[in-house]
């Protein structure tokens, strides 16, 4: 319920208890998805009293969490590309070409399908 009333979204996992609350009246649509308008206010309260938990409850704990794989993972495609553009000195003009040319590629394959759809692809 704090989620709903924070967000206006729901834990996608809880699809079975979120469809049981708005059968009952006590989540609706209006036009996202939210309390029952009179529970909206002590909801809010609650959530101030509670945001320095929930807070932790969205950190990771210890270092899997992806703050810290992303840093991984940038290093490691910064110390491919240095790599490669060491020991492959044409490999920045192969790459241009590569670019340009699938760059071309999907502009040309979305005007083709926008085409079908009526719609312009800008």
């Amino acid at each position: 319920m704090l989620q709903v009333t924070a967000e206006h979204i729901a834990n996608p996992r809880t699809r079975t208890l979120v469809r049981e609350l708005v059968e009952n009246g006590a989540l609706m649509f209006r036009p996202g998805l939210r309390p029952r308008p009179e529970w909206e206010p002590n909801l809010r309260v609650v959530l101030w009293a509670e945001r320095k938990r929930l807070a932790e409850w969205e950190r990771p704990e210890g270092a899997g969490g992806w703050s810290y794989s992303r840093w991984v993972i940038l290093l490691v495609l910064a110390a491919i590309s240095i790599f490669l553009l060491v020991t492959q000195p044409n490999l920045p003009a192969q790459l241009g070409g590569w670019v340009s040319a699938t760059t071309v590629a999907i502009t040309t394959v979305r005007k083709w399908l926008d085409s079908f759809s009526g719609k312009s692809a800008g």
